[in-house]
């Protein structure tokens, strides 16, 4: 949680004062992970190489629970296993949905004004296009 609001910090940002969806939190800590990449490019990035084997279906599943707020849901898509079996598939696609938002030149201030009840479609939205783009 410290990792995060440092994050957030970085951009003028702060952690939500309600209950965050899991839309809110793939926003909030793409955010952070891209942040702490920017600032500290020599450190190695978020390890995902498990996640990366499972990428449709963590895509398809955390797209499933992105209105979701209550604490069992959020806890098992960001800190347990989720339904690939994966642990912190949230935390997955946050990575991949802010980094091909950044790909398509939504620049981070536009990220960090997804907030709120507009996070769960435009994270959705992200998640349909990335999975109709063909991967490398």
């Amino acid at each position: 949680m410290i990792r995060l609001a440092t994050g957030l910090a970085a951009f003028g940002l702060a952690l939500p004062a309600h209950a965050a969806t899991v839309a809110e939190i793939v926003v909030s800590d793409g955010l952070a992970m891209r942040a702490e990449r920017s600032l500290h490019p020599d450190r190695p990035g978020p390890d995902f190489t498990e996640a990366e084997a499972h990428r449709a279906q963590i895509l398809q599943d955390v797209r499933a629970v992105l209105d979701a707020d209550d604490p069992e849901t959020v806890q098992r898509f960001t800190s347990g296993k989720g339904p690939a079996g994966v642990a912190g598939e949230a935390r997955y696609a946050a990575w991949q949905v802010t980094g091909f938002w950044l790909a398509h030149g939504v620049t981070v201030a536009e990220i960090s004004r997804i907030k709120g009840m507009n996070a769960p479609a435009r994270v959705a939205e992200a998640i349909a296009l990335m999975l109709k783009e063909p991967r490398p």
